[in-house]
C-alpha cells in the first residue's frame, strides 16, 4: 500500500507550525496567492514519487497540505491524472479551493481537467462562477468541459449563461454540447431557441430534436394533471390482459367473475373485457398489471416508425383520451427487457412529430406502453400508472376497505418471551417485481441474525435519458394503501389477498395468522369480509408494530401477541391464513421441522369445521403431517414464488373426526 502523505481532508483548525509537517520531499513556504491565480508548484521529483504512489492507492485521500500539490499532477500524463482525479473527488469540498486558485494560471492539459473535477464536486456558488466563466474559455476542450459540467449541475443562472453561448457558439461540436445540456437544464426561452433552430448537421439536428422532448415535456410538468380517469366508460367494451402471479390464475378468473368474461391465457396472463370503468377493475385484489391492447402491426422496414405510428394510431388515441385526466404522458418499456436507449429516442422523437401532445416523461408518467417486437407484428400494451389524481404527495390515499362495518373490539394482548430461534428461518421473497407493485425489502439471512432483527416471520437534475430514470411519482397501487411500513420478506399483497380468497369468508370467523409479519393476511382477509375477530401472532416486536400500523391504516382493529406459532394456542380460531417460512435462505429441508410443528399445533387449535389457508415450500413433508392431524386437503395450486414453487393449499377440519360415525 502507498504511503499517505498526510491525514485526509477534512476540516482543520489551522497550525502555525503547518510548514514543518510536510510529509516528505522538500520544505517549502507558502506561495503567495495573487487575485489572478496560483502559480505553478514546483514538485521535487522524490515528492512527485511520492504523490503518484499515493493516489493510486484507492484508500488514499489527500490532507489539506497535499492538496495543492496533487492539483499539479492532474497535468501529468492521462493514466496519473485518472488516478488524481479520483484522489480529488475523494476529498470532496476540500478540493475547490486549490482548483479555484490553480484555474487561472493553468494551462492545458491541466485547464481542462480542472474544470471536469470541479463539475463534479458539491455545489458551491463560486464553482458555479467558475464554471459560467469557462463558458467563454479561449481552451476549446475547457469550453467543453464547462458546458458539460453545468448542464449536469444546472443552478441558478446556468440555464441563460448556456443560452448566451449557444447564441454565440460558432463552432460545430461545441454546439452540440450546448443543445445537449440545454436539453437537461434549459428554460422556456432555451426552448424557444431550440424549437427556432436550423442546421443542416444530422448529428446536431438528432440532438436538438431529443433536447426540445427533454425540455418540453419536463418544462410541462406541474403545469397540466395528469391521472388515469378511473370512471371513465368507453363508448365500446374494452379488451384487457390482467398479469398475475403464475398458479394465480384460477384464482383471479373467480374473482373477476362472468361480468369481465375472464379466461386464462397462459402462466400469469388472463383475458377479460372491460365493459364498465377501470375503477370496477379495483375491487379485484389478485392482479398485478392491467393492460389494454392494441390491433398489432406489420413490423415494416422502420422499426421506430411502425412503433409510433402504433402508439399514435386511433386506437391508442381512444384509450389514452378515454382514460386519462389532463395530458398524456407515458414511458416505453419492452416486453423482453432491456433498455434499448437509442430505439427509445427514435420512437419518441417519430411520436412527438406524429402526436405533439403526447408526452414521453419516464419520470412523471401516466401510462407504460410495453412493446413486444419479438415477430412478425408489432404489439404493445398499454398500462395504467397514475391511478388517482389523489396519489400526488400530500393528499389522502383513498380508503381500502372493501365492506363498511363495525370491526371487532381489541381483545387483551399477552406479552410472551420470544421463543427459541427454531422459528426465526424467515419467509422466501416474493418475485422481481412488476412495475405496478411494490416489493418488500430482500431479506436477510435469519439463522445467525441478532434476536433485534429475528422474526418470527414464518412465513426503487433532469434525467439525460428516457430510461435512465424511475418515475419521481409513480402512484401506489389504490387496492394496497394501507400499507403505510413493511419487514423483510413480508408477503406479496396480490398472494396474501389470493389466500384470504382461498379461505373464502364467514362472518363469524376467529381468524390466525401465527407468522404475521406486517399483517396483509389480515388485511386482505378482513377486506374481503367481516369476521369476529382478527388474530396474529409473530416472535419479532417489531413486526408487530408494522402489523398494527397497516391493520389501522385498513380500519380494521386486531389482537397482536408475541408468541411462538407452534406453542400458542388462542381460542375459537376458525381459520388459520398464513404464509410460513419457505427456508430458501438455507438448506429446504431445515425448515422442515418447524412446520410440521406448527401443524400439529394448527389441526389442535382449529375447531371443528375449522380451515387452514397456507403456503407450503415442502409439500411433501407437510401433506403427510397435515393429514396424519386429521385435516382434509380441499384444494392445492401451484404457485410460483420466484425460483421455487409453494403449494397454495387450503385444509379443512372435519367436523367429526375420521373413522367415527353417528348412531343410527
Amino acid at each position: 500500500m502507498a504511503t499517505r502523505p498526510t491525514a485526509p481532508a477534512e476540516p482543520v483548525t489551522e497550525r502555525p507550525d503547518a510548514a514543518s509537517r510536510e510529509p516528505a520531499g522538500e520544505r517549502r513556504e507558502p506561495a503567495t496567492v495573487s487575485e489572478t491565480g496560483e502559480p505553478a508548484a514546483a514538485l521535487s521529483p522524490e515528492r512527485r514519487e511520492q504523490l503518484a504512489r499515493a493516489v493510486a492507492d484507492p484508500g488514499f485521500t489527500p490532507g489539506r497540505h497535499d492538496l495543492r500539490d496533487v492539483v499539479e499532477l492532474l497535468g501529468e500524463d492521462e493514466d496519473l491524472a485518472v488516478h488524481v482525479e479520483r484522489a480529488l473527488l475523494r476529498a470532496g469540498a476540500a478540493a475547490s479551493p486549490a482548483l479555484l486558485r490553480r484555474l487561472p494560471t493553468a494551462e492545458p492539459p491541466l485547464r481542462p481537467r480542472l474544470v471536469r473535477v470541479l463539475g463534479r464536486l458539491p455545489a458551491d456558488p463560486a464553482v458555479e462562477m467558475s464554471l459560467k466563466t469557462c463558458l467563454d474559455d479561449h481552451d476549446p476542450k475547457t469550453r467543453r468541459n464547462a458546458i458539460g459540467a453545468l448542464g449536469k449541475r444546472g443552478g441558478p443562472g446556468v440555464a441563460a449563461a448556456l443560452l448566451a453561448r449557444a447564441r454565440a457558439e460558432t463552432s460545430l461540436p461545441h454546439l452540440r454540447s450546448l443543445v445537449e445540456a440545454l436539453g437537461k437544464v434549459g428554460d422556456a426561452d432555451a426552448l424557444t431557441w431550440l424549437e427556432a433552430l436550423a442546421t443542416d448537421d444530422p448529428e446536431l439536428q438528432r440532438l436538438t430534436a431529443r433536447a426540445r422532448l427533454m425540455l418540453g415535456r419536463s418544462l410541462g410538468r406541474g403545469e397540466s394533471g395528469s391521472a388515469i380517469d378511473l370512471d371513465a366508460v368507453a363508448a365500446e367494451p374494452r379488451p384487457l390482459v390482467l398479469g398475475c402471479r403464475p398458479g394465480l390464475e384460477p384464482l383471479l378468473v373467480d374473482a373477476l367473475g362472468p361480468a369481465f368474461a375472464p379466461r386464462p391465457l397462459g402462466p400469469g396472463r388472463v383475458a377479460a373485457t372491460l365493459r364498465g370503468p377501470l375503477r370496477d377493475l379495483l375491487a379485484v385484489r389478485l392482479w398485478t398489471e392491467v393492460g389494454l391492447p392494441l390491433q398489432p402491426l406489420s413490423r415494416g422496414t422502420d422499426l421506430p416508425a411502425t412503433i409510433a405510428a402504433l402508439l399514435t394510431g386511433p386506437e391508442a388515441r381512444l384509450v389514452f383520451k378515454t382514460y386519462t385526466k389532463g395530458q398524456v404522458r407515458y414511458r416505453l418499456a419492452w416486453a423482453r427487457g432491456g433498455h434499448r436507449r437509442a430505439l427509445v429516442w427514435q420512437v419518441a422523437a417519430a411520436a412527438a412529430a406524429l402526436w405533439p401532445e403526447l408526452v414521453n416523461d419516464p419520470r412523471e408518467t401516466t401510462w407504460e406502453v410495453v412493446v413486444d417486437d419479438a415477430g412478425p407484428q408489432i404489439r404493445a400494451e398499454l398500462r395504467p400508472r397514475r391511478w388517482s389524481a389523489i396519489d400526488r404527495p400530500g393528499e389522502e390515499p383513498p380508503p381500502s376497505r372493501s365492506t363498511d362495518r363495525e370491526p371487532a373490539p381489541p381483545r387483551n394482548t399477552t406479552d410472551r418471551e420470544p421463543a427459541p430461534s427454531r422459528n426465526t428461518t424467515d419467509r422466501e421473497p416474493a418475485p422481481p417485481r412488476k412495475t405496478t407493485d411494490r416489493e418488500p425489502a430482500p431479506p436477510r439471512n435469519t439463522t445467525d441474525r441478532e434476536p433485534a432483527t429475528s422474526r418470527h416471520r414464518s412465513g426503487a437534475g433532469e434525467p439525460s435519458d428516457p430510461t435512465d430514470d424511475r418515475p419521481a411519482l409513480e402512484s401506489a397501487d389504490p387496492r394496497f394503501s394501507y400499507r403505510s411500513g413493511d419487514v423483510p420478506a413480508a408477503s406479496h399483497p396480490t398472494i396474501a389477498a389470493a389466500l384470504a380468497r382461498l379461505a373464502e369468508v364467514r362472518p363469524d370467523d376467529v381468524v390466525w395468522d401465527p407468522f404475521v409479519g406486517s399483517g396483509l393476511e389480515l388485511c386482505e382477509r378482513g377486506l374481503l369480509g367481516p369476521a369476529a375477530a382478527l388474530l396474529g401472532t409473530d416472535l419479532d416486536p417489531r413486526a408487530l408494530a408494522v402489523a398494527a400500523t397497516n391493520l389501522r391504516n385498513a380500519g380494521l382493529r386486531g389482537d397482536l401477541t408475541q408468541a411462538d406459532a407452534t406453542t400458542h394456542r388462542p381460542a375459537g380460531v376458525t381459520l388459520i391464513v398464513t404464509n410460513p417460512p419457505m427456508g430458501r435462505r438455507v438448506h429446504r429441508g431445515d425448515v422442515g421441522p418447524l412446520l410440521t410443528a406448527f401443524v400439529a399445533n394448527a389441526a389442535a387449535v382449529l375447531v371443528p369445521g375449522g380451515r387452514l389457508a397456507w403456503i407450503s415450500p415442502l409439500a411433501r413433508v407437510t401433506d403427510p403431517a397435515l393429514q396424519a392431524a386429521g385435516l382434509v386437503l380441499r384444494r392445492s395450486l401451484t404457485l410460483d414464488m420466484g425460483g421455487f414453487v409453494g403449494q397454495l393449499q387450503r385444509w379443512d377440519k372435519p367436523l367429526r373426526p375420521p373413522g367415527r360415525r353417528g348412531r343410527r
